[in-house]
């Protein structure tokens, strides 16, 4: 029954004398392990075998043995102490009952091979200690206190096995790296993983448990079933960082679907439902949360006490209580999430929750072309504009800009979360001839398309601004000239010298029609409006340009123009049909951004296109602008 092949390395010395002779420069280093065993001892408790124990053969066996055990009923514990492979017949068959208060197998050696038992009782299912490159497949473990622990332990690859009844977890008390744990288990356990790393963790049927990690990292956690677990399905007890929790469904736990703490953790692609809480996260956490349902969920959806994280691409719906509750200076960022906006609650002031879309943008010309190398700005009411210009590729195309929608936070005490909305109100794209906008409010992930046509982009700052329009308009109508930037000014004014009785023309947006005298305008006017947007906004005047000099009629006194010209021009050469002095005696303008008056008094003073102009004149006289 026993076959055993012995290997002999005869003549060793020689061989290496030979080779140092070749290669006398190099260094060579060799481990030679002798008379390595293959043999395969067989096991069966009703006799006609080698032995009738599994203790006996393992006792029997020498590293590289198999140890084969039939099928029947084994009440032991058994100690593996040497690098051998323990087979059973049939997994169903193949039973080693187990005393408790002890391991029904103890492993305290490297390369060990267990497969195709089941394992009853115990304290522990299986216990492997300071071990390496352990692989346990196919077994049933089933009514011990502890399904199996691993302590000290690297490379372990725990695979297709059923762990049933257990009482307490999988243990994983380890400081080791790269340990592989893929298995199959059903009804009852918890997989426990305390100071390990590098495990992973694959296709487990887990009730009435889960897993539970603690001061643990770089572990992988993908395509378990975990339900009506006592606890939290997967449990991060203690800070654990680093590790993946992917394409796990999460149903029925009496606490949370998960429970995290630690930083950089990706959680992705799971089902979290019909638990006590979703996510409860905390003790600073500062994790990825990415692709998740998180539905159905008893009490609140996500839970978050201190914690950083950032939900992403996540749909979170159907909470019995709230989609997301934020305490003790929480600080959540949502992208690309759906969710109840209405179902958040803050249990303090400090805590903040960012709401953000992606945003992806098309720019084409007027006949359909795209734009490559577009510029394209961005204003929101967070500081005006994002501190970036964004370019366009080469099919007039940005992808993936992250856009905040709103800031909700507690501000007054009553628990309830205020909105201060910065999505953009507009979005400006431009090249050197053509220019277009679009005014979207992002609530949810969208496609802006811009089209750009021939236009001139003027800056404007909060507060009051003096400007002209640098462009003839085809429609005149003040609400037209100015819809690139609705809801950003509140009023628009106009000096009107030759109405000696009313020379100032309004128009308040607040006003009704009626009320406004100034409701058309046009290039030659020199304008007052005063811009309400905290970031200042970027005013897109439509048009084609100018061909050929314009005409302005001055009367004696103040007189508010534009400078309709394709160019900024010197005082002289602006002047030109102008005597400046006995004609003219006075200019000035009004720079908003340093909100002080400016004086032009030299000849190398400019006049520039898309500013207004003061301008006293001592006579009546037409002021031909050079084109």
């Amino acid at each position: 029954m026993r076959q055993r092949l012995s290997i002999k390395i005869a003549n060793l010395s020689i061989v290496i004398l030979l080779v140092l002779a070749i290669f006398a420069a190099i260094d060579f280093h060799f481990e030679i392990v002798l008379n390595v065993s293959c043999d395969t001892i067989y096991v069966d408790d009703s006799g006609g075998a080698d032995y009738t124990s599994i203790q006996d053969g393992v006792n029997a066996a020498k590293n590289g043995d198999t140890v084969y055990v039939y099928s029947g009923n084994y009440w032991e514990n058994v100690v593996i102490k040497k690098s051998i492979n323990l087979v059973g017949q049939n997994r169903d068959t193949t039973i080693i009952y187990g005393y408790l208060l002890d391991h029904v197998i103890y492993i305290d050696a490297d390369w060990v091979n267990i497969k195709g038992l089941t394992i009853i009782e115990g304290d522990y299912g299986i216990y492997i200690y300071s071990s390496l490159n352990i692989q346990i497949t196919n077994n049933i473990i089933k009514d011990s206190c502890y399904g199996i622990h691993l302590y000290a332990s690297s490379n372990i690859d725990i695979t297709d096995n059923i762990i049933t009844g257990s009482q307490g977890p999988i243990d994983f008390d380890s400081s080791s790296w790269n340990n592989i744990i893929a298995n199959d288990l059903s009804n009852s356990g918890l997989i426990w993983l305390l100071k390990g790393s590098n495990n992973f963790f694959k296709d487990n049927i887990i009730t009435k448990g889960g897993f539970e990690l603690e001061y643990t990292s770089h572990n992988i956690i993908t395509n378990n079933k975990i339900s009506n677990g006592y606890t939290a399905g997967i449990e991060f007890c203690g800070p654990s960082n680093y590790n993946n929790v992917t394409n796990n469904e999460i149903t029925g736990c009496n606490w949370e679907g998960i429970f995290l703490a630690g930083i950089d953790n990706i959680i992705e692609g799971n089902i979290i439902s019909n638990n006590e809480y979703g996510i409860w996260a905390l003790h600073l956490s500062q994790n990825k949360i990415i692709n998740n349902r998180i539905e159905n969920n008893r009490k609140d959806g996500v839970l978050s006490t201190k914690s950083r994280d950032i939900y992403t691409n996540c749909s979170i719906s159907n909470s019995n209580w709230e989609d997301f509750h934020l305490e003790d200076g929480s600080y959540i960022k949502t992208i690309n999430t759906i969710f109840n906006k209405t179902r958040t609650k803050f249990k303090d002031s400090a805590s903040k929750l960012i709401v953000q879309w992606y945003l992806h943008l098309n720019i084409v010309d007027y006949l359909g072309n795209p734009v490559s190398y577009a510029q394209v700005k961005i204003e929101d009411n967070l500081n005006g504009s994002y501190d970036q210009t964004f370019i366009t590729d080469s099919n007039g195309q940005i992808r993936w800009l992250t856009i905040t929608e709103y800031i909700e936070q507690d501000t007054d005490g009553n628990n309830i979360g205020e909105k201060t909305y910065h999505t953009p109100h507009k979005i400006v794209a431009w090249n050197d001839t053509l220019v277009g906008y679009a005014q979207p409010f992002i609530d949810e992930s969208k496609t802006i398309d811009i089209v750009l046509h021939k236009g001139t982009l003027l800056d404007l700052e909060t507060s009051w601004n003096l400007i002209s329009l640098p462009r003839p308009q085809s429609d005149p109508n003040l609400k037209t000239v100015f819809q690139s930037i609705e809801n950003q000014y509140d009023a628009v004014q106009w000096y009107n010298i030759t109405d000696t009785n009313d020379p100032w023309k309004h128009h308040h947006i607040s006003k009704p029609s009626y009320l406004n005298d100034l409701n058309d305008i046009n290039h030659t006017m020199g304008l007052w409006v005063h811009v309400t947007d905290p970031g200042g906004t970027t005013l897109v005047v439509m048009g084609d340009e100018l061909t050929s000099n314009q005409d302005i009629s001055l009367y004696p006194g103040w007189n508010l123009v534009g400078f309709p010209s394709k160019t900024n021009k010197t005082r002289v050469v602006a002047l030109d049909t102008l005597n400046f002095g006995s004609d003219v005696d006075a200019i000035w303008t009004y720079n908003a951004s340093t909100q002080k008056w400016v004086k032009l008094d030299e000849a190398t003073d400019y006049f520039e296109i898309g500013k207004g102009y003061w301008i006293h004149s001592r006579v009546t006289k037409v002021w031909n602008i050079p084109l």
